[in-house]
């Protein structure tokens, strides 16, 4: 499997995993910060889950070996997390996330909320004169 950040700011992160059956982390600390960023103890919500891939393919997302999402690619799907009623996921948001796949080809994107425990080391001051 291959992870790649596609988006990564102060606050919000956007992840793909893609490949075949493997598993592969995702680590708080160290994939989801930026440059100018320190990471102690890390909190991170998830706010958005959207998939696709071969018809016997799985997907399951962990946290600290509790199962947070288990997806069938049967169809592709997208949850959202940020709206409508709905809340993000903060079940274990200190642990890394850990993505489990089955099937030769299956694609995750992963829509991640920084909620603390990164601080920048290069804060600008706006309004200041």
């Amino acid at each position: 499997m291959t992870m790649t950040v596609l988006k990564r700011t102060e606050g919000d992160c956007v992840v793909k995993v893609y490949g075949g059956a493997e598993t592969t982390p995702i680590a708080l600390a160290t994939d989801l910060k930026l440059g100018n960023e320190t990471a102690a103890t890390p909190k991170v919500n998830i706010t958005g889950i959207t998939w696709t891939g071969v018809s016997a393919g799985t997907i399951t997302i962990k946290r600290n070996s509790i199962d947070i999402a288990v997806i069938v690619t049967t169809v592709p799907g997208q949850l959202d997390f940020s709206g409508n009623g709905m809340i993000a996921d903060s079940i274990e948001n200190g642990s890394d996330i850990s993505v489990v796949t089955t099937g030769t080809s299956t694609q995750l994107w992963l829509r991640l909320q920084k909620v603390s425990g990164y601080t920048s080391s290069n804060k600008l001051l706006t309004g200041v004169q």
